[in-house]
């Protein structure tokens, strides 16, 4: 950082003081040498991307705005190599984890000859991806540009800079509020004090930016998404007065031009990737091999990396199980079992969209086993009971029952059964038929009738035909047993007279047989 008057960069040099007189007597200096004013350690998940830049002259700070892209100033940059620069990811550089630097890039409008510069932002690409788990902080679009609105908004500081007890290498951050927005292309003025194009600065009250802190982010909240607003720069009379960050805005075209199509940049197709490989959506180094290797692991954006475990790697056939990746090597799946335990439907694997229940012709048997519950059929995929079995024989000397596998059942009950009382008498059971038993005397001692009896109507006198015989020569006339008029005339045994030649001789011969039966005896 510069000092003009005292104004003084916030640049690098951890190692060695560079105590070079200048116009005004100011001079560049140790940034470790001064603490980031009223700061504190800061371990906040969502800081895990602002980091550490160490190179061969001293240590600046800077923040990962893309999977391998570092935003930083452009005098930490400047004059140094990328093989000179180690970028330390973690709280504090005493247990950092580092990554290379491949490619730099510095704004062509900074100018390294001066004290402060406009465009003093650079840009660092990283060898590899950082350490999983750390998400980067997008930088401030030019649509939602800082300016003169903006006096008085809050801001945050995070940096890297040696604290008020003299230790160096913590992440610390320090809260404060924009005092000034300058715009405009030759500088602006504050009093005595000259702010370069297109910068931000504060008074350092409560608290701002300090030697160690070049480079970091100043951070503004902005519809809930935090973002990085500014890139420290410089700083007046020994970080006492004003400090100063250029404007990220005003540069989205550098630093959008520098991150597009690099490794781990978002891309829709090939050609939105210099490398010419989108694969995921994310602008892959080369091809991986196989399906376990990925360039969109978070925390590798695109290098080549073996996907956690369980991650599946499908071959197209859903009809050999589902194929996942363990240690690197994609292993085959439990085949599906294609079994839904519906017998109206035809199971079977479709090697493109899995199982498939194809429901049979309705009226197809599906049959439970069960005799009890009527037969089943299919209808529409589902089986469908019919009318359950009816067993009931209408016989009251048998208990009727239904045994699944047997169908109806009918136990003859034990004789004597009670199985009603009719208006014919008491009913019992009787090998297995219900029968009357102390029946009803249903006789009306009248020869002309049939006497029965209905169990549900009672006794019944049906009349017998006209002419019947009722007794000796009397016959049925109109239900009444009357004298048979003709009975005298055929010799009926009613007179002495008539045609009595059979009755002789039917007598006659009743006594030769009886002599007969007498002589057999004797003999």
């Amino acid at each position: 950082m510069k000092d003009s008057s005292a104004l003084r960069w916030l640049g690098p040099a951890a190692v060695l003081l560079l105590a070079v007189a200048c116009d005004g007597g100011r001079q560049r200096l140790d940034y470790l040498d001064w603490p980031i004013i009223n700061g504190q350690p800061d371990k906040r998940v969502a800081h895990m991307g602002v980091v550490a830049v160490v190179n061969n002259i001293g240590m600046c700070s800077g923040t990962l705005i893309a999977p391998r892209v570092v935003l930083t100033a452009a005098h930490c940059v400047a004059g140094a190599e990328p093989r000179d620069f180690l970028v330390l990811f973690g709280p504090d550089t005493g247990a950092a984890i580092t990554r290379r630097v491949s490619e730099t890039a510095v704004h062509n409008t900074y100018n390294p000859q001066q004290d402060s510069s406009r465009g003093d932002i650079g840009l660092l690409l990283l060898s590899s991806g950082p350490p999983p788990g750390i998400a980067p902080i997008a930088p401030l679009p030019a649509e939602l540009a800082l300016g003169q609105q903006d006096v008085g908004r809050d801001i945050e500081f995070v940096g890297f800079g040696q604290d008020e007890n003299g230790e160096a290498g913590t992440r610390l951050w320090a809260p404060a509020t924009i005092d000034m927005v300058c715009e405009a292309p030759s500088g602006c003025s504050q009093g005595m004090f000259f702010a370069e194009a297109f910068t931000i600065c504060q008074d350092q009250q409560p608290s701002g930016i300090c030697f160690g802190d070049s480079g970091g982010p100043a951070l503004v909240v902005e519809n809930s998404t935090e973002y990085v607003a500014g890139v420290s720069s410089y700083v007046y009379e020994n970080c006492q007065l004003w400090g100063c960050s250029t404007k990220v805005d005003v540069y989205e075209d550098f630093i959008q031009a520098f991150v597009a199509g690099r490794p781990g940049a978002d891309c829709a197709s090939g050609d939105d990737c210099r490398s010419g490989m989108c694969v995921g959506g994310i602008c892959c180094e080369q091809e991986c091999p196989g399906p376990c290797s990925s360039c969109a692991v978070p925390g590798s954006l695109g290098s080549c990396q073996m996907v956690p475990d369980d991650t599946p790697c499908p071959d197209g056939d859903r009809c050999n199980g589902d194929e996942t990746c363990q240690n690197g090597q994609c292993l085959p799946g439990e085949p599906p079992l294609c079994q839904d335990d519906n017998p109206c439907t035809e199971d079977v694997c479709n090697a493109a969209s899995g199982c498939i229940f194809r429901p049979v012709a309705d009226g197809t048997s599906c049959d439970d086993g069960d005799l009890c519950n009527g037969e089943e059929i299919c209808q529409q995929g589902s089986c469908v009971m019919q009318a359950p079995a009816d067993c009931d024989d209408g016989n009251p000397c048998t208990e009727d029952s239904c045994e699944p596998g047997s169908g109806c059942q009918h136990r003859q009950l034990a004789d004597g059964s009670a199985c009603g009382e009719g208006l014919c008498g008491q009913m019992a059971c009787r090998d297995g038929q219900c029968q009357v038993v102390n029946a009803v005397d249903c006789s009306d001692d009248n020869p002309c009738t049939r006497d029965t009896c209905d169990p549900e109507t009672g006794c019944l006198h049906e009349p017998w035909p006209d002419g019947m015989k009722c007794g000796s020569c009397r016959v049925c006339q109109d239900v009444t047993c009357v004298e048979d008029p003709d009975c005298a005339g055929r010799g009926c045994g009613c007179t002495a007279g008539g045609d009595s030649a059979p009755a002789s001789w039917l007598a006659g011969l009743l006594l030769v047989l009886l002599a007969f039966r007498r002589r057999s005896v004797q003999d």
